[in-house]
């Protein structure tokens, strides 16, 4: 995909929990000059980490921990103090709901944007979602079912 889209910018989840794998990850990366087109995601904290070694310009998810210190402290009205935390990600992907908790609000969404960060949800496939994630602003929205979300913007952006 790096080679034969090189203009495409790509979001590339590293799903297992293998800090081994990311050195034939970046291998690829470098290969293809692809640094600045690759967001990387894990939901490992320890893969996230060797990326940031090896790419520390590299834009990069928030890890579970940094998830969950962002969603405790805008929920509980800690968000100043969330200021003056140094996260190493730039974007927040994260589920509508962890735990039966709702992570993803106006607020959470608003208070991520003042903070330079861009708040990405996972996975939406019902279309009543993905309407109103865009009603809020969400930045990314990733689904199963890609037909639909196309549709679904090709009818909000008219």
């Amino acid at each position: 995909m790096l080679e034969r889209f090189p203009n495409q910018r790509f979001n590339i989840d590293l799903k297992d929990n293998n800090p081994r794998q990311v050195k034939h990850w970046s291998e690829l990366i470098k290969k293809h000059d692809a640094i600045h087109r690759v967001l990387t995601a894990s939901q490992y904290t320890k893969n996230l980490v060797e990326v940031r070694k090896i790419f520390p310009g590299m834009a990069i998810s928030f890890t579970a921990g940094e998830v969950f210190k962002f969603y405790i402290k805008n929920k509980f009205r800690g968000f100043e103090k969330l200021k003056k935390k140094k996260f190493g990600g730039v974007a927040l992907q994260i589920l509508i709901k962890m735990s039966g908790m709702r992570t993803v609000s106006e607020r959470s969404l608003k208070n991520a944007h003042e903070l330079g960060f861009k708040m990405h949800v996972w996975t939406i496939n019902h279309e009543k979602t993905m309407i109103s994630l865009l009603d809020i602003g969400i930045d990314a929205i990733f689904t199963d079912d890609p037909v639909l979300l196309k549709r679904v913007l090709s009818e909000y952006f008219k």
